[in-house]
């Protein structure tokens, strides 16, 4: 009888000690300095970037587009706060049919086509970094950054006839830089200890004034000026993405 009770409080002694090493190992793997990732995803205007409203100049008629962040450094300098820095870029079609909108309320009676590519944007941001862990390799982590931002617009030409006569409406494309801003979330798993899936939401805007040269041509003739376009660039980025963990 006593040896059977020796036994089986040898056995719970082994198991607890068992299930504290297995503790033991899992916040160890759960540990980490922060991360460094690559992911993409959904670009989705927002705002005045997002309107289709033709009798305002601000409207940007952006739609959809794809987002991607280039490489995405967090690092934990105490606890859970640290530091950030990201290199993104992304695109959004313009929509083209609203667009044009802009040109067939002022003179209806013609017809009307439009060729044109897409907006681009990109930025290099750095700024705070804060981690929180939740549960089973889960953490959630918030940044908030600012730095250098470029964006560009695309090319329109837009062609305009009554049957009889034709008019072409060239607007040139141009590239712009100025500070941008990035607030983001990210929840994050810890795969193993190396690797880790991350889904984020980043809100990313920046404020950028083009200069366009606009050549509106009928037959022979060609009429040039000068345009200055100032754009409210707002977007939300969804993106899924892998990282490696940093130890």
């Amino acid at each position: 009888m006593k040896l059977r009770i020796t036994f089986f409080i040898l056995l719970v002694f082994f198991i607890q000690m068992n299930l504290r090493a297995q503790d033991a190992a899992l916040d160890k793997v759960d540990e980490d300095k922060g991360f460094i990732s690559i992911s993409g995803g959904a670009s989705i205007p927002l705002g005045m970037y997002a309107s289709v409203n033709s009798n305002k100049e601000s409207s940007g008629f952006a739609q959809h587009g794809l987002s991607m962040n280039l490489i995405s450094l967090n690092y934990k300098l105490h606890e859970n706060i640290g530091f950030a820095a990201m290199w993104t870029s992304g695109t959004n079609p313009l929509n083209v049919d609203s667009a044009l909108n802009l040109y067939i309320k002022d003179d209806p009676n013609y017809s009307y086509k439009l060729r044109s590519y897409n907006y681009t944007h990109g930025a290099l941001l750095a700024g705070a970094y804060i981690s929180f862990p939740l549960y089973d390799g889960f953490k959630l982590d918030f940044r908030c950054m600012g730095g250098y931002a470029t964006a560009a617009i695309p090319e329109q030409v837009i062609t305009k006839t009554d049957g009889f006569s034709e008019y072409i409406i060239k607007l040139s494309d141009d590239k712009s830089n100025a500070f941008g801003y990035d607030i983001g979330m990210m929840l994050r798993y810890n795969v193993d200890n190396r690797l880790c899936l991350t889904l984020g939401f980043d809100y990313f805007e920046t404020k950028q004034t083009f200069t366009v040269a606009s050549d509106v041509t009928k037959e022979s003739t060609v009429i040039s000026s000068e345009l200055e376009i100032s754009k409210k660039i707002s977007l939300l980025n969804i993106a899924f993405g892998i990282g490696l963990r940093l130890k």
